[in-house]
């Protein structure tokens, strides 16, 4: 299954250090383009952006919050 070209939304890809990061560089790497999903961590989801990039890919951040 190709996923070049597709969207993919990354939650707990702020703090670059987790799983979620690796995953967002893993789609990415794949030609995915990626939205960093975040609650607060505003800078830590711009750095996840920013490291990612330098790829061939397009990627953002957008913040996602709970609804009660």
């Amino acid at each position: 299954m190709s996923i070049k070209g597709k969207v993919a939304i990354v939650s707990g890809s702020s703090s670059g250090t987790g799983v979620g990061g690796e995953i967002a560089k893993l789609l990415g790497s794949r030609g995915c383009n990626v939205v960093v999903n975040y609650a607060t961590n505003k800078a830590g989801a711009e750095e996840a952006v920013a490291r990612l990039q330098g790829g061939r890919w397009r990627c953002l951040c957008v913040q996602g919050r709970r609804v009660k």
